[in-house]
């Protein structure tokens, strides 16, 4: 999906291709554990970035399970917050999780450096958050903690306590 804008007069572009799964495990009941997201970077874009090694950038939360190469990489930290900003955010304003995210390719006619940083964390955020949007209906669902709440006061503190 291709990406372009312009702010301040500075242009920005980037396309970018990423492959969102669904990595629920599901269990008895029709429950389901709740995993932390994961962004994983495809060899094609660990050599665009210019990142050595073979393991693939595997980041859950930010920064953390960022090999210390790519800490130290501006674009693929703005690549991983733009897209994790996008799956907090969710399709309908709910965060996501139990998504595995991975950037198969990016193209940037400004080619790399830490000055496209910013272009490449508004690329990325934006096509997570359209692939999103334009996925397929009933993709996405949401769910919500299923609890039983205890509430003791006073006689005096009761209409408070029932209007909040």
């Amino acid at each position: 999906i291709a990406f372009e804008r312009e702010l301040g007069g500075n242009r920005m572009q980037a396309s970018v291709a990423l492959e969102l799964e669904d990595v629920s495990s599901h269990v008895q009941g029709g429950y389901f554990k709740v995993q932390d997201n994961s962004i994983v970077l495809s060899e094609e874009v660990r050599s665009w970035l210019q990142l050595g090694g073979s393991r693939g950038a595997e980041a859950e939360e930010g920064k953390e399970g960022l090999g210390e190469e790519e800490t130290e990489n501006k674009c693929a930290i703005a690549i991983i917050e733009g897209i994790k900003g996008a799956l907090q955010r969710g399709p309908n304003g709910h965060e996501m999780c139990n998504v595995r995210c991975k950037v198969l390719r990016i193209e940037s006619e400004a080619g790399y450096g830490d000055d496209q940083a910013g272009a490449l964390r508004a690329a990325t955020s934006f096509i997570t958050q359209k692939i999103l949007k334009e996925g397929k209906k009933g993709s996405t669902i949401t769910v919500e903690p299923h609890m039983t709440l205890t509430v003791n006061c006073g006689g005096d503190a009761i209409g408070a306590v029932l209007s909040d």
